[in-house]
Parts: C-alpha cells; sequence; structure tokens
C-alpha cells in the first residue's frame, strides 16, 4: 500500500468537486479490500470512517454508493473492533435507507 497517498486521499474526501470525491472513495475503498490494509487504514486514518459517513449526505448519488462500499469494505474484517467502535461512538443520523 503507498501509505503516502492514503492521507492525501482523505484529504480530499473534503473536496467540494463530486468528481474528486468519488473517485478517492473508489481508491480507499479499492485499498481497503485487502484485509492488511483495512487493519492500517483503520489504525492510521481515524477520520476515514467520519468522512465516508459524511458523504453518505453528498448531493451525488454515486458519491453516496461509493462511500457506502467504501465502510462495507473497511468494515467487513471481522477481527478488527475500531471500526465497530468508531461507528457505535459516531453520530450516523445521517445514514438513511437507499431505497431498492
Amino acid at each position: 500500500m503507498a501509505a503516502g497517498a492514503i492521507p492525501v486521499l482523505v484529504n480530499l474526501l473534503k473536496s467540494s468537486d463530486t468528481d474528486v470525491q468519488y473517485y478517492c472513495t473508489t481508491a480507499l475503498s479499492n485499498i481497503a479490500v485487502d484485509a492488511q490494509n483495512r487493519k492500517r487504514l483503520s489504525s492510521s486514518e481515524p477520520k476515514l470512517v467520519q468522512s465516508l459517513v459524511a458523504l453518505m449526505d453528498s448531493q451525488s448519488l454515486k458519491v453516496q454508493c461509493q462511500a457506502a462500499l467504501a465502510l462495507r469494505n473497511l468494515a467487513s474484517d471481522g477481527k478488527s473492533a475500531r471500526l465497530p467502535v468508531a461507528f457505535t461512538q459516531m453520530n450516523v443520523s445521517s445514514l438513511r435507507e437507499v431505497p431498492g
């Protein structure tokens, strides 16, 4: 994993450009597919989950969907207790059911 790129990608999640948000969430989601990377992300990027949850309120549906996918990939490691704790400590009232 290119550790130097991760903080940049996380920081760019705050961009007002929805294309930048989309491509950063896509990259982070792909990085989080690997179990080792998930552990590194959860321990080195404390604002990552909060930033992804905030993107669930994006005006862009594709950003919302990609943020949800990234969150799913991050949470898929059942051995890491940090992510579930992060979810319970956050205000996730912005999460809403996506019509399906």
